[in-house]
C-alpha cells in the first residue's frame, strides 16, 4: 500500500527538520524577555568585611534606579554567603571574611559563585569571585 501525502518519507522528514525549528524558534521568543550577563571578580583572601568587591551596576551596564527597582539580590546555595549586595550604591562587599583554605582547601584556582536576580522583567547575572592567594 503507497503512502500517502504528508506520510510520504520525503515529506515526513520535511516536517520534522521544520516542525523542530518552529519549536526552537518559539523556545526563544518565550524566553527572550529574559536577560542574563556574567561577570567575575579576583580578590585577594582575608579581605577585610565591607570592602569592595567591584561596581556590578557598571559591570553589568545596570542603573542604580533599575537595581532597587528590580529588587536586585544574591541568590546562592550556600550556608555561608560571602558577598552583599549595595543596590544604593550598586556595588558588590564582602560581608563575610574569606578563608581560601576553608573554602577550597587544596584545589587551584578557588572560586565561588552565585547569581544576581532582577525583577520586572527578569534578569539573571551568574558572577563569579576567585580568590587570591596572600602570598
Amino acid at each position: 500500500m503507497a503512502l500517502v501525502g504528508f506520510l510520504q518519507p520525503k515529506y515526513l522528514k520535511w516536517r520534522l527538520c521544520c516542525g523542530l525549528q518552529w519549536q526552537v524558534l518559539i523556545f526563544l521568543l518565550y524566553f527572550s524577555h529574559i536577560v542574563s550577563g556574567q561577570i567575575r571578580y579576583s580578590i585577594p583572601e582575608e579581605m577585610k568585611t565591607g570592602s569592595l568587591i567591584g561596581n556590578v551596576a557598571q559591570d553589568l551596564g545596570l542603573d542604580l534606579k533599575r537595581l532597587r527597582a528590580g529588587r536586585a539580590r544574591i541568590v546562592t546555595g550556600e550556608s555561608i554567603q560571602y558577598t552583599e549586595l549595595k543596590t544604593d550604591k550598586g556595588i558588590l562587599v564582602v560581608s563575610e571574611r574569606i578563608d581560601r583554605e576553608q573554602l577550597c582547601g587544596d584545589i587551584t584556582p578557588c572560586s565561588f559563585s552565585f547569581e544576581m536576580i532582577l525583577e520586572n522583567p527578569m534578569e539573571l547575572h551568574h558572577t563569579s569571585i576567585q580568590v587570591k592567594t596572600d602570598m
